[in-house]
């Protein structure tokens, strides 16, 4: 990070905030409420590039996070709730089709995760509970 543009309220950061690379393009940017990340933040690599979409709920991960390849596809697409992942998480094949989809609770997968190839065909189902396979 070469350069930084914050706003401060009370001495805390407040509003809107952005960071750059090296090479000037920006790195990140999101909103900080009472010193506090909150909102959707968004992180992009040095080729400006978006990387990550992250939902914030005063500085714990809550909502749905994103995850892109260097090609700007959507890979990951999960559900994080209180700073863990709580529900679907979707992972891609680069031609954008589901590739593996299943729900987790409390950080540990939990019921059926199904699995496709490249044409959206199911290849096969296994079954949670707890992080814990049982079939």
């Amino acid at each position: 990070m070469s350069n930084k543009n914050s706003n401060f309220k009370n001495h805390k950061l407040e509003g809107l905030y952005r960071s750059y690379h090296q090479n000037g393009k920006l790195q990140q940017e999101g909103n900080y409420l009472n010193n506090k990340k909150h909102g959707l933040w968004k992180v992009y690599n040095d080729k400006g590039q978006l990387e990550q979409e992250v939902s914030w709920k005063e500085d714990i991960q809550d909502g749905i996070t994103k995850f892109y390849n260097n090609n700007g596809h959507l890979e990951i697409e999960e559900t994080i709730k209180d700073g863990k992942r709580n529900g679907i998480l979707n992972w891609f094949h680069k031609n954008g089709k589901i590739s593996r989809e299943g729900h987790f609770k409390n950080n540990k997968e939990n019921g059926v995760f199904k699995y496709y190839d490249e044409n959206g065909k199911l290849e096969k189902e296994i079954i949670f509970q707890d992080g814990d396979i049982i079939i």
